[in-house]
């Protein structure tokens, strides 16, 4: 198996995809294949197992560009400027360009494919405006059919302390048994990042947490000081700030979390639909030696 950077060598110009009226050369579905190895994380070894994926996705990709182009649907200058903008202000100074000249990237033709994205997301997002609505009705069937993934196990917030050594934790204690304030003392001494939280820790549920810490902190009720608890990280004292009690949780508590969790799964039905349908409004030839381009 040769590595990604090898797969896209030697183009040809010969037409292996056509889509509606679109016709796609060897050397551009090696690019557009390319392309979506970078955005999906896809490993070199794995690029042959996924090429029936890549494959479909460049169909897709085309044939969302088909739709565009049937309807007059652009990216403006002003929006490509924008997002042009955005990505740069993520790299100080020159190091943007660096970057591209490194990885060998022309950057007009890194212009281009991004206008191309920036295309099929907006052709997207239109699309999407028609998924149907989620109705309570909904909701409430979802919630009585999954009645258990709702139930709530306790949960508590958690500030710490966490110094060096078992002498300054100590003395730590002594100034907290004495009424110093938690927080303070958190973020004058404590060597770990949520120093800057005042100590905060966040939420965290029975398990959560390493198993000496989960015992100790499981083990106080709100307002209590733990012990000095040695872990590899330093020297420990916690405080339960807040609790929230474990049980059941009624529908108005979680009808939120269900309409995104319905809404998310109605887009991806819709879309998958709505692909289907485009391809077949849209002819799609795609020469099957395609697949053995990059083996």
């Amino acid at each position: 198996m040769l590595s990604a950077c090898n797969f896209f060598n030697e183009p040809e110009s010969r037409i292996v995809l056509t889509v509606g009226t679109t016709s796609v050369t060897e050397e551009r579905l090696r690019k557009n294949v390319s392309n979506i190895l970078l955005t999906a994380g896809i490993n070199d070894q794995d690029v042959q197992l996924k090429m029936k994926f890549l494959i479909d996705k460049v169909v897709d990709n085309y044939v969302i560009l088909e739709f565009g182009k049937e309807k007059g649907i652009t990216v403006s200058d002003h929006e490509l400027e924008t997002a042009i903008f955005e990505i740069r202000r993520n790299y100080p100074g020159g190091s943007f360009e660096e970057i591209l000249v490194q990885r060998y990237v022309d950057y007009d033709e890194w212009k281009e494919d991004l206008k191309q994205f920036l295309l099929i997301e907006k052709i997207q997002r239109l699309v999407m405006v028609d998924t149907p609505l989620t109705t309570f009705q909904e909701v409430k069937r979802y919630f009585d059919a999954h009645e258990e993934e709702f139930k709530q196990t306790r949960m508590v917030q958690v500030r710490q302390v966490v110094v060096p050594s078992e002498k300054e934790a100590q003395s730590v204690y002594k100034r907290l048994k004495d009424g110093s304030d938690m927080a303070e003392l958190a973020k004058e001494l404590s060597i770990t990042p949520d120093a800057d939280n005042e100590g905060i820790m966040g939420w965290f549920s029975k398990g959560d947490l390493e198993e000496s810490m989960d015992k100790a902190i499981f083990s106080l009720s709100v307002g209590d000081i733990s012990k000095v608890l040695k872990t590899p990280y330093g020297y420990h004292i916690f405080c339960v700030t807040e609790s929230r009690p474990g049980g059941e949780r009624d529908l108005s508590e979680v009808i939120e979390e269900i309409e995104t969790r319905l809404m998310l799964q109605k887009r991806e039905k819709f879309f998958k639909t709505w692909l289907n349908d485009m391809r077949n409004h849209f002819p799609v030839v795609l020469d099957e030696h395609v697949y053995n381009l990059f083996g």
